[in-house]
């Protein structure tokens, strides 16, 4: 559905709404949670070279413990933003199908 009035534009494009969210989610999600897991990679590497005992082991599992609530979290903000748009795709092909009704 697209309709365009002197450069206003009321419509979806379904086919580019799910390409956006796939590329969204190889692009920014997936790349962040790679350069926190490889960033996590070095910082336990410099810490081994610097840290040693209970205390360095639990700094560092706290901060994979934390790259892992924060890939989660990316994950399921993708998640609900993906259905938001497809509930406001589904509201927007609705009120398409409704605003004018057929003679007859």
């Amino acid at each position: 559905m697209n309709l365009n009035i002197e450069g206003a534009t009321l419509g979806y494009d379904a086919f580019n709404v799910d390409r956006v969210l796939k590329e969204m989610n190889i692009d920014v999600i997936a790349r962040a949670i790679s350069v926190m897991e490889i960033g996590m990679i070095g910082l336990e590497r410099d810490v081994r070279k610097v840290w040693v005992g209970a205390s360095a082991e639990s700094f560092i599992n706290n901060m994979n413990t934390d790259v892992d609530k924060i890939s989660d979290a990316l994950t399921a903000s993708h998640d609900v933003l993906k259905e938001e748009l497809h509930q406001i795709i589904k509201k927007m092909d609705e009120l398409d199908r409704n605003l004018v009704k057929g003679r007859g």
